[in-house]
């Protein structure tokens, strides 16, 4: 016990701290944007054949 400094956590806290690095979050931020814009692409040309298949079916 005669020094226990180094047994403490408090000694150095910031590497126990998450706000020590809050890079890697920023990065997080983008990473869901770009599979969004994909997301409508795909999208819309499925939509425009979904009237044609309707009138077909409705014709036959």
């Amino acid at each position: 016990s005669s020094h226990p400094s180094p047994s403490s956590p408090s000694s150095h806290p910031s590497p126990s701290s998450p706000s020590s690095h809050p890079s890697p979050s920023s990065p997080s931020s983008p990473s869901p944007r770009l599979p969004v814009t994909p997301s409508p692409h795909l999208w819309s040309p499925p939509v425009r054949p979904d009237p044609d298949w309707e009138t077909g079916y409705f014709g036959l």
